[in-house]
């Protein structure tokens, strides 16, 4: 748990694989393995970004006296943690492009919709200019003894005005 500030921590902020030993008395040597040895091995998951924190560690403890890690256990280990980087970043990157697509999509109904809606504000609003534009004519067609003529004056106040609730 890198937030305990362990050697987690440490190799987490630093980005470096450690080993480390545990269990010597003070002026033991390192060459008579004994059983309460402890041998740990972290290497950290690395970000893709520069200067990120990484996304976690690998951490491996042997806890019999037998046996360290070598510098071929810490090439492994180191191997398996960026394998593990890839793969979260790979899976960091397909839940980037859902999202974007989800986006996308939104975005491809709100523009449909607008289309519709401009559509629909277009039908209405083109038998309304035919109106407006042969009702003028007709009428300096029409004589005033018409009887056509107050029904027609009656329809362009209205047009005229811009007052479509009108009629």
């Amino acid at each position: 748990n890198p937030s305990r500030g362990g050697i987690s921590d440490v190799v987490l902020r630093s980005g470096e694989a450690r080993i480390t030993l545990r269990g010597f008395a003070a002026g033991e040597s390192s060459a008579l393995p004994r059983a309460d040895l402890c041998a740990s091995m972290c290497v950290p998951i690395a970000s893709p970004g520069i200067g990120e924190r990484g996304r976690g560690v690998i951490n491996i403890a042997r806890k019999n006296g037998r046996s360290i890690f070598t510098a071929r256990d810490l090439e492994v280990a180191t191997s398996i943690a960026r394998l593990v980087s890839e793969a979260l970043g790979g899976i960091e990157a397909r839940a980037a492009a859902a999202e974007t697509e989800r986006q996308l999509h939104a975005a491809e109904r709100l523009m449909m919709l607008g289309e519709i809606a401009a559509g629909i504000a277009h039908e209405v609003a083109n038998p309304l200019a035919i109106a407006r534009a042969n009702v003028g004519s007709l009428i300096a067609y029409l004589t005033e003894a018409s009887p056509m003529l107050a029904e027609l004056e009656a329809v362009v106040g209205p047009l005229d005005s811009g007052r479509d609730d009108e009629l």
